[in-house]
């Protein structure tokens, strides 16, 4: 029998990243928490991108597929994560998702389809790459944050 996935979601995880999840806290009614929804997505998603360019896994950085239904746009496109971050990460994103469906103001970039992620030495942080980027240069999905 499998556990349900929020006993599947790894709590020490989100922690050991240095996230603080109390997710369903605020929902979207007006501007300020809808910015506030969106500060808090973005913090989120750089703290699980963090990797290790020196590490022997070349299988460390994940991309999480896109949430149409986010309107912070903070995860409205596919973007990066450390592995270990992955469950959290996807579990948190649907959330924030739900709690931004009120927000006044949608924010939906245009999203690249990412074809892999990896560890960029430069910025230690998991980055998506699209088919087109595959020739050298990274496509960040994250609207230049």
């Amino acid at each position: 029998m499998r556990a349900p996935l929020r006993l599947l979601l790894a709590l020490p995880l989100a922690l050991a990243s240095g996230a603080s999840l109390p997710l369903g806290a605020t929902a979207c009614s007006g501007k300020a928490a809808c910015n506030d929804l969106r500060a808090r997505a973005e913090d989120l998603k750089h703290a699980w991108a963090s990797c290790d360019p020196d590490s022997a896994d070349p299988n460390q950085c994940w991309i999480v597929g896109g949430i149409s239904a986010d309107c912070t746009g903070v995860f409205a496109c596919s973007f990066g994560v450390n592995v270990l971050n992955l469950r959290v990460a996807e579990q948190a994103a649907l959330e924030i998702a739900q709690d931004s469906a009120d927000c006044h103001a949608c924010a939906q970039p245009a999203c690249l389809d990412a074809q892999r992620a990896a560890c960029d030495p430069y910025t230690r942080k998991c980055i998506v790459f699209t088919a087109s980027s595959d020739a050298g240069t990274a496509a960040t999905s994250d609207g230049g944050s």
